[in-house]
């Protein structure tokens, strides 16, 4: 059922050798099956049929996830299916620790609603984790826990191979607190006058957009996607603050010999909140390997990165695959700052060991480690069961 619904070659159809290497490269994009294969082949009464061979990957995948960057730890547990009934329907649900807060998330996906090329979810839950405020030279001057429970509803509609466009709703309950920090924590809060103990409500609409696709060829993928997305938070009336956010994550990948894979990524956002729980924060876990965790904040930013991976050792059971990335980025008050030459940016490099098990989705076994180009002090071994991007 899942691959005839990818398939573009319908009873009649001419015989076309780019339809059929089209429709097999949206089954591997599925991401379920770890080999498809196709051929036309004649019949007995002088016709063409088409024969699709897959072989499905294990998709019921117990999550025990963990990640680690710059003195900051998470582990998350769970479970998800991203091939539920067997009809390409992803659900899950997963505990995480961030640095000693607790959350928990439950979401599903069904990317063919209804058989047809529309992708609808919802994700309801609770992201809690402790943020820290730095000065310019790096010193910390308080913290505070960001506290987020949150129902979200989303549908996104396939228009072209290159292009999906769609929207999504979402209910947002914030507490930014420090109740839970130890007495010195609480203190330095105090000293510097950071506002805790913060609650605010907001519904906001989003317009999402996606151009281009990345396609999948065994670990490794080729293209060049971007994803656009727009929020607003007063459309509903009802939020306790008006706003604005703008988020566009860019990535592309390039095949290259010896079972190589070239990597870039470029995001870059925007709020006009000047709270600063809705800043953007930046380093470690958010797109810097190397720095503290959200070293860096503002209501702009962009980061990059670049990754080169290359493995030293594949069969059918594990995948043993080495990388050597570039990370950059800045920070700003406004997106036009973003621009100015004078605007200082941030910069790391480092080596990369990867561990993929080609027979199940989703999960690559990461460890990075990175140095920073700035602040010669700073370095952090990264880790997590995924690709970075």
């Amino acid at each position: 059922h899942v691959v005839l619904r990818e398939m573009l070659l319908s009873s009649g159809d001419p015989a076309d050798p780019e339809m059929l290497e089209e429709s097999l490269q949206r089954i591997r994009n599925l991401g379920i099956f770890s080999r498809v294969d196709g051929v036309f082949q004649p019949t007995d009464s002088g016709k063409m049929k088409v024969l699709v061979d897959v072989e499905e990957k294990w998709t019921l995948i117990p999550l025990m996830n963990f990640g680690g960057d710059s003195g900051v730890n998470y582990y998350a547990l769970g479970v998800v299916d991203t091939n539920t009934f067997g009809h390409y329907f992803e659900l899950g649900s997963v505990y995480i620790n961030f640095g000693g807060t607790h959350s928990g998330l439950f979401w599903f996906r069904d990317r063919r609603f209804n058989g047809e090329k529309i992708k609808l979810g919802a994700d309801v839950g609770r992201l809690a984790r402790v943020r820290t405020l730095y000065d310019e030279g790096g010193d910390e001057i308080g913290k505070f826990i960001h506290d987020r429970r949150f129902i979200k509803g989303l549908v996104l509609f396939e228009l072209h191979p290159y292009l999906s466009v769609g929207g999504s709703v979402e209910y947002r309950s914030l507490q930014v607190k420090d109740g839970s920090l130890d007495e010195e924590e609480q203190e330095l809060n105090k000293a510097n006058n950071v506002d805790i103990n913060l609650t605010s409500d907001d519904m906001i609409s989003w317009v999402d957009m996606v151009f281009g696709r990345l396609n999948s060829d065994g670990e490794r993928q080729f293209g060049l996607v971007s994803e656009w997305s727009f929020g607003y938070s007063q459309l509903w009336q009802i939020s306790d603050e008006v706003f604005t956010e703008v988020n566009s994550d860019t990535r592309a990948f390039i095949l290259l010999p010896w079972r190589s894979n070239l990597g870039f990524r470029f995001k870059w956002g925007h709020t006009d909140s000047d709270k600063y729980y809705h800043q953007n924060y930046i380093g470690g876990f958010e797109g810097s390997r190397g720095y503290r965790d959200g070293r860096y904040e503002g209501r702009a930013y962009w980061v990059g990165n670049i990754e080169y991976r290359i493995p030293s050792y594949v069969s059918d059971r594990v995948i043993i695959q080495h990388t050597v990335f570039f990370d950059s980025g800045s920070v700003a008050e406004n997106i036009w700052d973003l621009g100015n030459n004078n605007r200082e940016a941030f910069h790391s490099a480092g080596l990369g060991l990867r561990f993929i098990p080609p027979q199940v989705s989703v999960i690559a076994l990461r460890i990075d480690y990175a140095k920073t180009f700035e602040d010669k002090k700073e370095e952090a071994v990264s880790f997590g069961l995924q690709q970075y991007f």
